[in-house]
C-alpha cells in the first residue's frame, strides 16, 4: 500500500504475495474518482477475476505506523498478519501456504496458540509443522478456543476428532458431564478489517459483546444541546458510544492478549486507535478482468461509492426493524442497475450478465425453512424470501440488525472430514445434532442458539475465498450450489454464472 510512512514487516510480505496495480496507472479507474482520490488510494490488489482496493472513508492516507501494523504481544503477531490488504483485509490459503513455504512453518503466523490445529501438537520439523497448521495453510482457519458453559440446556459428546491428542478438545466418544466447563475448539476464518462501519454485530458469533448489540435511542438523537444532524441518520456502528464500535475496542484488546499473546491489556487509546483505524476502512472489487472498471458506465462499484454509503442499525431490515418504519425494500442491491440489458461487444456481455446476478440475488426466489433464528424466531415454517432476506445492508451485504442464524453450514456433512464433530442432545427433548461448530451456543449454552453465525459483509468476494465461517465452500460455485442444495431453489446453469459474475464484481 501506498502510504506516508515506513513499511513494516507484514505489509512488505502481504506485498510480496500479492502485485499491486496503482490506481494512478490506470486511467479507465479514474472516470468517476478525483485526483485527490486517487492519491489517497491504497494499493488495488489483483485476484482471480480483477483487483480490488481498501481506501479510507475520510480521505487520510493509510498510516502504517498504527499499532494495527505494531506487535504488540509477545508470539510476534500483528494484526495486519490475519487481515491484509491484498486479500481485502482478510487472508487466504494461497497466500498462507506461500508463506509457509518461505519461512519453512517459522513465521509468527505459524503458532500453537491458534494457528495449529491443537496447541499441543509437535512442531519440531517442517513434516510436523505442515500436519499442525493444516487447516491454517489449505483453509486459512484459525482454531477459536472457547469454553463450553457449565449451565447449559444440552449434553456434548466428540465423536469425531482428526486432531486427537493435539489438546484442542475432550476426549471422543465421552460425553462430557454435565456441569464440565471444558475447552472445545472451533476452527474460523478471519473477518475482514474492513467495511466494519456497516456491520450490527462483531465476531462471527457475537461474543464480543461488553455492551449489548442493540443501540439505545434508534430514533432519538443524543447529541450535546440536542443538536442532531438533519435529516437524523440513525445510530451508526462508528459513533463513539455505539455498541458495535465499543464491543470493537474490546475485541481488539482480547485478540490482541489471545492471537497475539500478548501479557498487558491496551491502553484506551491503543484500542480507539485500531478501531477507528478498521471503521474508517472500506473495501471492494475495483475491476472486472472482463466487465473492466467496475464504475464505468453509470454503474456504483468499487469501494469509492462505498465511502459515502448510508448506513445505520435496522437500515432496510427485513424483519420490521427499521428505526424510522420505512418498508424492506428487496431491490438492496443497486450497484449495476445502469448495467442491465447491455449487448454488442464482450464487455458488454459480462457487465450485463452482473446485472442479471444482481437481479437474481435481489429477487429469486428462495423458500426459506428450517434455519434456527429465522422459521423459529418468527414462527412460520417457511418464508418465501430472496438472498437479500438476509443480506439486507444496501450495496454491503450483511445484515442490519442483530439476526445469527443457522444455516447447517455447521453439520457434519459440511466439515469434510478435517473439522471435529460435536454430537449436541437437547436434554429436554433428546433432539441430537451433529456439527462441527456450536454457534452462539457455546456462549448461551442454550440448544436453541445451536449453530448460530452472524452473515458477513459481501463486498470484495472475489479477494477473499473460501467462503463461510468454517470455509466450506472453496469458491463461489460451491457458495451458490450450497444454497440451491440446502433450499432447492433450482438454479439453472446460466443464473449460477449470471449470480457469480455479480458476486465476483461485488
Amino acid at each position: 500500500m501506498r502510504t506516508k510512512g515506513p513499511r513494516t514487516r507484514s505489509t512488505l510480505r502481504a506485498t510480496a504475495l500479492a502485485i499491486p496495480l496503482l490506481l494512478v496507472g490506470c486511467g479507465e479507474m479514474q472516470d468517476d474518482a478525483t485526483a485527490d482520490e486517487a492519491a489517497l488510494a491504497g494499493d488495488a490488489f489483483t485476484n482471480p477475476t480483477g483487483a480490488a482496493r481498501v481506501v479510507t472513508v475520510n480521505g487520510a492516507a493509510i498510516d502504517e505506523n498504527n499499532p494495527f501494523f505494531q506487535n504488540l504481544g509477545v508470539n510476534g503477531r500483528r494484526c495486519v498478519d490475519c487481515h491484509q490488504p491484498s486479500a481485502a483485509m482478510g487472508i487466504t490459503p494461497t497466500q498462507i501456504q506461500a508463506l509457509f513455504n518461505a519461512t519453512q512453518g517459522l513465521d509468527p503466523l505459524f503458532r500453537l496458540n491458534d494457528g495449529a490445529n491443537g496447541p499441543l501438537a509437535p512442531v519440531s520439523t517442517l513434516a510436523q509443522r505442515s500436519a499442525a497448521y493444516s487447516l491454517l495453510r489449505t483453509k486459512g482457519l484459525i482454531r477459536i478456543p472457547l469454553t463450553l458453559p457449565a449451565s447449559r440446556d444440552f449434553d456434548v459428546k466428540i465423536v469425531l476428532d482428526p486432531y486427537a491428542g493435539t489438546g484442542a478438545n475432550p476426549p471422543v466418544n465421552q460425553t462430557v458431564p454435565a456441569g464440565s466447563s471444558p475447552i472445545l475448539s472451533f476452527y474460523r476464518r478471519p473477518l475482514l478489517s474492513a467495511n466494519t462501519r456497516f456491520i450490527s454485530a462483531v465476531m462471527w458469533d457475537g461474543r464480543e459483546a461488553t455492551v449489548s448489540p442493540i443501540p439505545n435511542n434508534l430514533t432519538e438523537p443524543a447529541f450535546p444541546n440536542n443538536n442532531p444532524p438533519e435529516p437524523w441518520p440513525g445510530r451508526q456502528a462508528f459513533e463513539p458510544d455505539a455498541p458495535v464500535r465499543i464491543n470493537m475496542l474490546t475485541q481488539s484488546n482480547n485478540a490482541t492478549l489471545g492471537h497475539a499473546e500478548g501479557v498487558n491489556v491496551l491502553s484506551d487509546a491503543v484500542r480507539a486507535q485500531i478501531t477507528d483505524f478498521q471503521m474508517n476502512l472500506v473495501v471492494a472489487q475495483e475491476r472486472d478482468n472482463v466487465a473492466g472498471a467496475l464504475n464505468l458506465a453509470g454503474a456504483i462499484g468499487g469501494p469509492q461509492a462505498l465511502r459515502t454509503q448510508q448506513t445505520f442499525f435496522g437500515i432496510n431490515d427485513s424483519h420490521g426493524g427499521n428505526p424510522f418504519g420505512t418498508a424492506f425494500n428487496p431491490n438492496a442491491m443497486t450497484v449495476f442497475n445502469a448495467w442491465n440489458g447491455l449487448s454488442g461487444t464482450t464487455q458488454n456481455n459480462r457487465r450485463a450478465s452482473i446485472a442479471r446476478g444482481q437481479a437474481i440475488f435481489n429477487t429469486k426466489l428462495i423458500r426459506i425453512s428450517g434455519v434456527r433464528g429465522v422459521n423459529d424466531a418468527l414462527g412460520v415454517q417457511t418464508l418465501n424470501g430472496s438472498c437479500t432476506t438476509c443480506h439486507s445492508h444496501p450495496n454491503v451485504g450483511n445484515h442490519t440488525d442483530i439476526l445469527p442464524l443457522d444455516l447447517g453450514i455447521s453439520k457434519a456433512a459440511e466439515g469434510d472430514n478435517v473439522l471435529p464433530v460435536f454430537r449436541v442432545t437437547n436434554r429436554a427433548t433428546g433432539a441430537a445434532e451433529e456439527v462441527t461448530d456450536l454457534g452462539r451456543a457455546i456462549l448461551t449454552g442454550r440448544f436453541a442458539d445451536l449453530g448460530k453465525q452472524k452473515g458477513p459483509t459481501l463486498r470484495a468476494l472475489s479477494a477473499r475465498a473460501p467462503y463461510f465461517h468454517n470455509g466450506a465452500a472453496d469458491n463461489l460455485t460451491e457458495l451458490i450450489q450450497f444454497y440451491d442444495r440446502r433450499f432447492g431453489i433450482g438454479f439453472q446453469a446460466q443464473e449460477i454464472a449470471d449470480l457469480r459474475a455479480f458476486l465476483e464484481a461485488l
